[in-house]
């Protein structure tokens, strides 16, 4: 999977520095033309007209693997872009689009909704909770094994690719992402409304009973489905099922929102300059029901973000074996 985080400041793209021009200032004579501006070797343009003043373009990104969603709204001076979302070209599956109360709003062809996308109104961007579809819920362990229940929230098949499943723990107000890593290792299918039990093979501290987990205050699990293209055209496929409530931020490779608090969510990629010593953070509240962007502070250590600890507005920083690596006060 590829990695984007797209704000309305700049665009960045994992593994190269792309500067775009300050979006609220990118306007021109058609909205092709004003989205081109900022993805000029992107290709096989499509548009969608969703009310008088916005339309929605889709395009390929240069990796052939990625399709950019941008929207435009029409104003005096020009069309100005007022959206951009990565979503992978297998992924993909998007059918329709509608426009809500100023956000997009993205369909399966069951009429199901994989994504909403508010339009920006101002900096820095808005982001949407992603579209529940699917919940994964601890229920016990074995031998290199962690059991768990897999409940279909829609109205038609969910498919579960083979893909990697993250764990998340909360205990006295510190969130870890564990270092545990477990694989659903067989395709899955969901039925409508259906549960399914499922054994996510341990795949790291071979050997290991981690019983430990089960004593945990919350145990979260984050699944992110390999990059494989889907069997089943009729099913809906996720990329990621998220901890329920997270920001829906478009492409994120190996890297997904985790929630620290209920108002609170954190993200990490690299740092822009690609050195493995810097750790680019993006905190993210949610307000009046839509996640803002608020900050974006950067790690300097060779050693990986895993431990979180929020004082009020000030979050810590630990690496997994509890080494401190940073503060940070929040807006």
């Amino acid at each position: 999977m590829r990695h984007f985080i797209i704000r309305q400041c700049c665009t960045g793209l994992f593994g190269a520095v792309v500067m775009a021009p300050v979006f609220g200032e990118t306007s021109a004579d058609t909205p092709l033309e004003s989205v081109q501006r900022v993805f000029p070797e992107s290709t096989g343009w499509k548009s969608f007209c969703l009310s008088d003043d916005v339309q929605l373009l889709r395009c390929l990104m240069p990796d052939k693997t990625t399709h950019m969603y941008c929207a435009t709204r029409s104003t005096k001076a020009g069309f100005r872009l007022v959206k951009a979302h990565g979503v992978s070209v297998v992924d993909d599956q998007f059918a329709r689009f509608s426009l809500k109360n100023g956000t997009v709003l993205a369909y399966h062809s069951s009429g199901e909704v994989l994504a909403r996308l508010p339009l920006w109104d101002a900096p820095p961007a808005l982001y949407a909770p992603a579209a529940e579809q699917v919940r994964l819920r601890l229920t016990g362990t074995d031998d290199n094994l962690l059991l768990c229940e897999a409940e279909n929230l829609t109205q038609v098949p969910v498919l579960l690719r083979p893909g990697r499943v993250q764990i998340i723990t909360t205990e006295d107000g510190e969130v870890v992402w564990s270092n545990l890593l477990v694989r659903l290792q067989t395709e899955t299918l969901l039925p409508p409304r259906g549960k399914v039990q499922l054994q996510l093979n341990l795949v790291v501290k071979r050997n290991t009973n981690p019983k430990g987990l089960m004593r945990k205050e919350r145990v979260d699990l984050v699944y992110l489905a390999d990059d494989v293209a889907p069997t089943r055209s009729l099913a809906i496929a996720p990329a990621v099922v998220l901890q329920p409530g997270m920001p829906e931020l478009g492409e994120l490779g190996g890297f997904f929102p985790i929630r620290l608090r209920d108002d609170l969510a954190v993200a990490y990629q690299l740092g822009f300059t690609g050195r493995a010593d810097s750790r680019e953070l993006e905190f993210y509240r949610l307000r009046n029901g839509v996640w803002q962007h608020v900050s974006s502070p950067v790690v300097r250590s060779t050693r990986s973000p895993s431990r979180f600890k929020c004082v009020d507005d000030e979050v810590r920083v630990y690496d997994i074996e509890g080494w401190k690596l940073a503060e940070f006060q929040l807006p």
